[in-house]
């Protein structure tokens, strides 16, 4: 099952190997990138709002579907759902899988 952890600015911190695999994208690739670097743009537009609204507190788990990129150029079309995990320092992440 693909999985990821993300900061709130945007950015990979931890990605597991189905995703890397799903993707075409190794570990360290990933860290640079974001979930919304692998979402189609009209995707990313259409999902920012459903995204903000966990980030801010006024959902406890969010449902998407959405085209994503993958590192061979190729689209898939994936289902995820998405929620906050807080961390040891109270930062809060999001968790999607």
């Amino acid at each position: 099952l693909p999985m990821f952890r993300s900061s709130r600015h945007g950015k990979f911190v931890e990605t597991n190997m189905a995703l890397q695999q799903l993707t075409g994208y190794s570990a360290d690739e990933l860290l640079g990138l974001g979930p919304r670097d692998l979402t189609d743009p009209e995707d990313a537009e259409t999902a920012r709002p459903v995204i903000d609204r966990l980030w801010n507190g006024e959902a406890n788990r969010i449902d998407l579907q959405f085209r994503l990129n993958r590192a061979d150029g190729h689209q898939l079309w994936v289902t995820t759902s998405a929620s906050l995990a807080r961390t040891r320092s109270s930062a809060c992440r999001l968790r999607a899988r």
